[in-house]
């Protein structure tokens, strides 16, 4: 898909992306430290 036309889909529909997300099988995701800190800090609670 081309720049534009994910530009045109983000202002028709309001989304960033059409497609549902998927797991791939071998990716690294980063920045979920950074991520259980801040809910941590939200749900003192929940996270443990």
């Amino acid at each position: 898909m081309a720049p534009s036309e994910r530009l045109a889909n983000r202002a028709a529909e309001g989304k960033r992306n059409v497609q549902p997300a998927r797991l791939i099988e071998g990716q690294r995701t980063f920045g979920w430290r950074e991520a259980l800190n801040k809910l941590e800090i939200a749900y003192p609670v929940r996270i443990k």
